[in-house]
């Protein structure tokens, strides 16, 4: 496919990442295609399955350190699974 120097901008970094082979496979089965890229690399439902196997063993601090996902996000997804949240400040008295 030529030289590297001549390709886009874009292929000349991903094959600074990949390799120019698998830059030019990457490029075949995708060209023309806009591709976008999530922000994060594990999917909700597996962020789930962390929470319900570490939650409340891990804070939900924690769990938004260890998956990328904010707090609130983490709360948000303790609804979902309706597992009651731990109130650190009551267990604390207890």
């Amino acid at each position: 496919m030529g030289n590297i120097a001549t390709w886009n901008t874009v292929y000349q970094d991903i094959a600074l990442l990949i390799g120019e082979e698998k830059t030019i496979l990457l490029y075949q089965a995708y060209k023309g295609t806009q591709v976008a890229f999530p922000m994060r690399l594990v999917s909700r439902e597996h962020v789930k399955y962390i929470i319900q196997k570490s939650y409340p063993k891990c804070s939900i601090n924690q769990l938004a350190l260890e998956t990328g996902y904010s707090e609130r996000n983490i709360r948000r997804l303790l609804k979902e699974l309706k597992i009651e949240m731990v109130n650190p400040a009551k267990n604390a008295e207890v």
